[in-house]
């Protein structure tokens, strides 16, 4: 899978999951066009990284146990360089910011 096909379907899937939104896991993977064991990668890939996600069976819907939402950041930084036996440190860094959300 291409990672902007990734980072899409990962953006929607918390999308889903602070609306509450997501209905049973079937639904779900429907709303995705993904399989349910697809599903379930994704949000043990989503929980490896530290996202409390769980099943409210009163609710029919996924949540977080705590407010979170999920962003990817890219960030470029300049490596220190060395002048004449001096280190050398710019004082301006690019920072490319990639907020999905």
């Amino acid at each position: 899978m291409k990672l902007l096909e990734q980072i899409d379907r990962l953006k929607r899937i918390d999308q889903l999951i602070r609306m509450e939104t997501t209905g049973n896991p079937q639904e779900f993977a429907e709303k995705l066009n993904v399989s349910v064991s697809t599903l379930y990668e994704l949000l043990n890939c989503m929980k490896e990284i530290g996202a409390k996600i769980y099943y409210n069976r009163q609710k029919t819907t996924y949540t977080y146990k705590e407010p979170s939402k999920l962003i990817f950041k890219l960030e470029k930084i300049e490596l220190r360089k060395i002048y004449g036996g001096k280190m050398y440190t710019p004082e301006k860094s690019e920072s490319f910011n990639l907020s999905l959300f």
